[in-house]
């Protein structure tokens, strides 16, 4: 790996200082990759009724959040009210939706 790829714009994750305080640097990186993924699904057109999926190992890969990590964060976001999610299909993915709320 060079380090223009390292450097490149879209290897990074923008993270809001506030939330940071606020909720932890884990839920602040899950909250902002999964803004990131909805900003993606919608410029795309691929959201399905305000909802887009990721996969426990798509987040893991981009953010390095264990499973555990992820779910704990989640439990978070759907408690302040943030972000929910769900799992449906075959196979299961899990969706996310409330961004179009915030």
């Amino acid at each position: 790996m060079n380090i223009l790829s390292l450097l490149a714009r879209d290897n990074f994750i923008v993270i809001n200082r506030d939330l940071l305080k606020k909720y932890g640097i884990n839920v602040t990186l899950m909250l902002c990759e999964l803004a990131s993924e909805y900003n993606y699904f919608d410029k795309s057109g691929m959201l399905d009724d305000g909802m887009f999926f990721s996969t426990i190992d798509n987040i893991y890969e981009k953010t390095g959040l264990s499973k555990y990590q992820q779910t704990e964060a989640l439990k978070v976001l759907d408690n302040i009210g943030i972000v929910k999610s769900v799992v449906k299909g075959i196979p299961a993915k899990r969706y996310y939706y409330g961004f179009c709320r915030i």
